[in-house]
C-alpha cells in the first residue's frame, strides 16, 4: 500500500479494525462506498477536498483491510461507523454515500441526526415504491453486482474488468484491493446489505429524511445507466428537501471518472450545511 502511506489508516473499532483513507484538516466529510474499490474509490476526491476540508473514507465491514461483521445489515455497519467517529475524533459531517452505502447514511439520519450537517446520495438504494422507476433489466432476480456495473458503465465485460485493474483509476494496488474485495463483497455482500432493509424500515428512512432539515443532495452521472432521470426524480418527490446534482462526464463511479466535478459538488454542498 506504499500509493496510500501517508494517507491510510486503520482504527481499532468494537468488531475489529477498520480501514481508511483520511485528507485533509477543517470540516469533515465522510465518504461511504460499498463497491469492491471501499475508501480508495474516493481517493482523488479526497485530495481534492483536502485542500478547504477534512475528508474520511472507511472501507466497510468485510471490504478492503477492514475486518467482516457477522451481520453486515444497515443498522450495524451504521454502528460500525459510529465506532469509527470515535476513534478518529469526528463529529458533526457532510455525509456522501454511494448506492448501497446510503443505507448506513439513512440509518444515521434516522438515530443520530444531529451527527448528519448534510447528505450527498449518489444513486442512493430505492425504496419499493421508487423501484418501478428501474428499468427493467436491473430488476432481474439473477442481476448480480458485476452485471450491474457492466450496465452502469455501458462497457462490455472485459472492459468493466479492465477498469478494476487499471493503474490510473485508484492507485496501483487496485488490482490486489478489487480482486480481494470481490471474492468477499459480489452478489452475496450486495444481498446482506440489502436484505434486511423490509418495506417498513424504507418507509422510517424517508419519514427521517423528509423531517431532516439539513442539505439532501442527489447525484448521478450524466451517463450513468443506473443514475436515469425518473430514479432520482422518484427520490426528491419521495423527500421534498432533496435536489438533483447532476456530474457530468460520469459513469455509475463518479468519485472515478469525474472526481474533480464531484468534489466541487460536495464543497457546494459543504457550503449549504455548514
Amino acid at each position: 500500500m506504499a500509493a496510500d502511506r501517508n494517507t491510510w489508516f486503520t482504527a481499532a473499532v468494537e468488531h475489529g479494525k477498520m480501514a481508511y483513507g483520511k485528507w485533509g484538516l477543517g470540516r469533515p466529510y465522510l465518504l461511504l462506498t460499498a463497491s469492491p474499490f471501499g475508501g480508495k474509490e474516493f481517493r482523488e476526491v479526497g485530495e481534492i477536498l483536502s485542500i478547504s476540508a477534512m475528508s474520511v473514507a472507511p472501507d466497510l465491514p468485510g471490504i478492503g483491510e477492514s475486518d467482516p461483521i457477522p451481520e453486515p445489515g444497515p443498522a450495524e455497519v451504521c454502528d460500525a461507523l459510529l465506532s469509527l467517529f470515535a476513534a478518529v475524533g469526528l463529529d458533526t459531517i457532510v455525509v456522501a454515500a454511494s448506492g448501497i452505502a446510503s443505507l448506513a447514511a439513512f440509518e444515521l439520519v434516522d438515530r443520530h441526526p444531529s451527527c448528519v450537517a448534510g447528505l450527498a446520495l449518489l444513486n442512493p438504494v430505492l425504496s419499493e415504491s421508487q423501484s418501478s422507476c428501474m428499468p427493467p433489466y436491473l430488476r432481474r432476480r439473477n442481476t448480480t453486482a458485476i452485471d450491474i456495473l457492466g450496465f452502469a458503465q455501458r462497457k462490455s465485460m472485459a472492459d468493466v474488468e479492465k477498469m478494476f485493474i487499471h493503474p490510473e483509476t485508484i492507485g496501483s494496488d487496485a488490482r490486489k484491493t478489487a480482486e480481494e474485495s470481490l471474492a468477499r463483497t459480489g452478489r452475496k455482500r450486495m444481498q446482506a446489505y440489502y436484505s434486511p432493509v423490509k418495506a417498513g424500515r424504507f418507509n422510517q428512512y424517508m419519514e427521517s429524511l423528509r423531517r431532516f432539515k439539513k442539505p439532501v443532495h442527489v447525484l448521478r452521472g450524466d451517463h450513468d445507466f443506473l443514475g436515469v432521470p425518473g430514479l432520482s426524480d422518484a427520490f426528491t418527490k419521495e423527500v421534498p428537501n432533496a435536489r438533483t446534482h447532476v456530474i457530468t462526464d460520469a459513469g455509475h463511479f463518479m468519485a472515478i471518472e469525474s472526481p474533480s466535478r464531484l468534489a466541487d459538488a460536495l464543497v457546494e454542498i459543504g457550503r449549504r450545511a455548514w
